[in-house]
């Protein structure tokens, strides 16, 4: 009985020992942050990294949105640029928009066209095509050349007029050929040039 009393004593001695309860305290906070404040650490640490990759996304974003106001600023900026360009290189080479073209020049030179021949391209009517309206500059375009005839009835001067015309066109003309015939009343002058066209590419 006696044995067993100082056994208990002994005990509790040891575990008021001020090392012990040390080096227990030391186990409980060891094994309190293993299974606890460690897989927290972890997530937490994997929160910072999602949280700076959006952060570094969002910053592309906004770099990427401001490169885009500034090409749209300058596109709507450049709007007579464009016009020049669409005037000289058009998106489709109408034969239409060719015609009233030539036959514009010879009014405005008071000659009478006698004969107006188109060729290099077949007729395309882009208000029936929904996807060429909706982005005409998409690539998948060549340049095509289109061949055109002009037969005119006048004078030198109104003739050479004429020609001033289509040299100061806005529209990329050459001429490659000219040849004059007399007749009773007057000269016939016949004219052959090349225009150009940005067209899509059939499909």
């Amino acid at each position: 009985m006696n044995f067993s009393n100082f056994s208990s004593a002994s005990g509790k001695e040891q575990i008021r020992n001020p090392m012990l309860q040390a080096v227990l305290m030391i186990v409980i906070v060891v094994l309190f942050g293993w299974f606890v404040l460690s897989p927290k650490y972890a997530s937490n640490s994997e929160t910072r990294d999602q949280l700076s990759q959006v952060k570094s996304q969002r910053a592309n974003l906004e770099a990427d949105q401001q490169e885009l106001n500034r090409l749209i600023a300058q596109l709507e900026s450049s709007d007579e640029e464009i016009k020049i360009l669409d005037e000289a290189l058009p998106l489709s080479g109408r034969p239409t928009r060719i015609a009233i073209l030539i036959e514009t020049f010879a009014r405005n030179s008071a000659l009478l066209v006698e004969q107006l021949n188109i060729t290099g391209l077949e007729e395309a009517i882009a208000s029936g095509d929904k996807a060429m309206l909706a982005d005409p500059y998409k690539p998948g375009r060549e340049l095509r050349t289109i061949d055109v005839t002009v037969g005119v009835t006048g004078n030198t001067e109104q003739f050479r007029n004429f020609l001033q015309l289509l040299e100061q066109s806005g529209r990329i003309i050459d001429v490659e050929s000219l040849s004059v015939t007399s007749e009773e009343n007057a000269p016939n002058f016949t004219v052959s040039i090349k225009t150009y066209a940005f067209e899509a590419l059939s499909e």
